[in-house]
């Protein structure tokens, strides 16, 4: 017997129809959600890589006219140790 001689088995109801326009819709809603998440991502990483290359031109740069070094990305404070930096010159003035 061939494939397209076997009688085919019954119909799916409406009831099945509406489970899988449900399941197609979910499929597109993650779809567009996963393209959106996709841009973000690579939208942020062309920044951080635009980032890392204007601080690599920088750290290449000549010293200040002053003679001061310029601060390396790991030499950079912290919030919290530039505002014990600051109070403690700000105790040594006073």
């Amino acid at each position: 017997m061939r494939w397209w001689t076997r009688k085919r088995g019954p119909e799916p109801d409406e009831e099945w129809w509406e489970a899988l326009r449900r399941v197609e819709g979910e499929m597109r809603a993650l779809r567009l959600d996963w393209e959106s998440t996709y841009d973000k991502v690579r939208e942020g990483l062309a920044r951080l890589g635009k980032r890392q290359k204007a601080l690599a031109a920088s750290s290449q740069e000549e010293p200040e006219p002053n003679g001061a070094p310029q601060p390396t990305p790991q030499q950079r404070l912290s919030p919290e140790e530039y505002g014990r930096v600051l109070r403690e010159h700000r105790m040594r003035r006073h």
